[in-house]
């Protein structure tokens, strides 16, 4: 099998590698073709002319087998190309002559049930929609990978600053740990360092009483022989 890689610039077939098929036989060597943008979105058919007779058969995916009446003929072969949208563009390129040598096979046996153009056009024309959904969807996937990929930045960023926002949570919660106890501790200090006594004051006598005599001390007083004294080189606290 021969596959001769083709260009088509500026509407000019070329040939891209020594391969010309000068001989062949039927559904064996193909064409590949390479396009420039203009032909971008065009439905695109080959055109062969061999002893005054023209047939044209469409491409699917760039390429196509060569058909039978391309060697069925000694001599010299036209080829070229027209594309069309569907509606009103159409372009065409001119002709690539290519000169075929007579070789052993048998002529004028025709392949049997092969399509006819209008089929094998639809065919084609089938196979492009197929081929354009297939990318369609190609291109969904790969749009929707990307946004997964840009979420999942995204989320990444926002873990990781709640990540940073609960270690800050932490250390305030820790803060204020140590301020409940250093309350606590002068809650207890204040306990410690002040004591309170009970008076009772006689309505009658006048004399006054003291409950809790023994913690007076520390309040810079003291009690002796019934009756209550300051003691004033004592700080009172």
């Amino acid at each position: 099998m021969i596959t001769t890689n083709l260009e088509v610039k500026k509407r000019k077939i070329s040939v891209l590698e020594n391969q010309i098929p000068y001989t062949g036989e039927y559904n064996i060597d193909s064409f590949h073709f390479t396009f420039d943008d203009e032909w971008n979105g065009l439905d695109k058919t080959l055109v062969i002319i061999a002893d005054n007779q023209r047939y044209n058969v469409a491409l699917l995916n760039d390429m196509c087998v060569i058909p039978y009446q391309f060697y069925d003929y000694k001599g010299n072969v036209l080829i070229g190309l027209f594309g069309t949208d569907g509606t009103n563009q159409t372009l065409a390129t001119g002709w690539l002559p290519l000169y075929i040598e007579d070789d052993a096979y048998a002529r004028g046996v025709e392949p049997e049930n092969l399509p006819t153009q209008t089929q094998w056009d639809l065919f084609i024309t089938e196979i492009n929609g197929l081929l354009e959904q297939c990318q369609a969807t190609k291109q969904q996937c790969q749009d929707i990978l990307d946004q997964m990929g840009r979420d999942y930045i995204t989320y990444i960023g926002e873990l990781n600053q709640i990540k940073e926002d609960t270690k800050g949570y932490k250390n305030q919660a820790q803060e204020i740990l140590e301020d409940v106890e250093d309350i606590k501790q002068d809650i207890i200090d204040m306990g410690s360092a002040r004591t309170f006594a009970t008076f009772y004051l006689d309505a009658v006598t006048g004399d006054l009483y003291v409950i809790n005599a023994e913690s007076l001390g520390n309040m810079g007083f003291f009690v002796q022989d019934g009756d209550l004294y300051v003691n004033i080189n004592s700080e009172v606290v």
